[in-house]
């Protein structure tokens, strides 16, 4: 039979084993904690590994309050894209080999209510289509006088892009940040030939129309009395004057030197 040690004997093995017995107990915690986040169901949203160390668990109240704000969240979502969403109804009638009463066969019915309603969100696709233009012309009987219509309006002269197609290049490569052989192929697939070289000319165009637009804009901007922008610098190469070709030997260049000076700093006026 061991002996039992009294309470206030001094070992200093006691103290390690108390220790021990300490550090074993954390680090099983952390090991269950572990392998439930590495070996557990991918599914499930797990809380963080620290909380669960920690055992701190939240009040009835705390997530009473939480899942209060959740469903505010998602219902206001919802009335959202209820509201924003266009919206278009699908009527539904009843096939004529199912007009009958189901119970006597009677096929004396009449519509119940305003039916059964039930909400589904779907894409329509958008499409490229070829027009063709056809302006139509007027002689007059003195054989002398002609009227035309007026021919449609083109961003470029002589263009065959409408201007819808190419807002549909800039949104798509500004603002959704598509690169231009991407843009390509989804044209390709819409029916249309293209290609990467002719997207980028009609986004050169484009810019270039609007280029007043920008200009106003920058005035705009300069003239605000406070401007809130990146104050980052460009750093840009500065070339020097070329050498001439008929140099002295003494003011040819040394062979490492570069006719590149040092980078210079360049504010943009957007910062100024």
């Amino acid at each position: 039979m061991p002996r039992v040690l009294p309470l206030d004997h001094f070992c200093p093995w006691r103290e390690e084993a108390e220790e021990l017995r300490e550090r074993m107990t954390s680090l099983e915690s952390k090991m269950a904690a572990l392998e439930r986040r590495v070996f557990g169901r991918k599914a499930e949203k797990l809380p963080p590994v620290a909380s669960e160390l920690r055992g701190a668990s939240p009040s009835p109240e705390e997530e009473t309050a939480r899942a209060t704000a959740a469903l505010a969240k998602r219902q206001k979502r919802a009335a959202r894209k209820a509201e924003e969403a266009p919206t278009r109804e699908v009527r539904h009638v009843v096939p004529p080999e199912a007009r009958h009463c189901p119970t006597c066969g009677s096929e004396d019915l009449k519509p119940l209510g305003t039916g059964r309603t039930s909400v589904m969100y779907e894409y329509v696709p958008a499409f490229f289509e070829r027009q063709v233009h056809v302006q139509e012309v007027l002689a007059c009987a003195c054989g002398q006088g002609v009227v035309t219509a007026p021919a449609p309006v083109r961003v470029v002269d002589r263009g065959e892009y409408g201007p819808g197609f190419l807002a549909h290049v800039v949104t798509s490569k500004c603002a959704d940040a598509m690169p231009l052989h991407r843009l390509a192929q989804r044209v390709e697939r819409g029916g249309v030939p293209m290609h990467r070289s002719t997207l980028t000319d009609l986004f050169h165009q484009s810019a270039s129309v609007l280029q007043p637009l920008s200009r106003h804009l920058l005035q705009v901007i300069v003239a605000s009395e406070v401007v809130w922008a990146d104050c980052c610098r460009a750093r840009w190469l500065r070339e020097t004057a070329p050498f001439s070709d008929r140099l002295d030997e003494g003011e040819r260049p040394k062979q490492n030197s570069s006719p590149i000076s040092e980078p210079v700093s360049c504010v943009s006026p957007m910062m100024l």
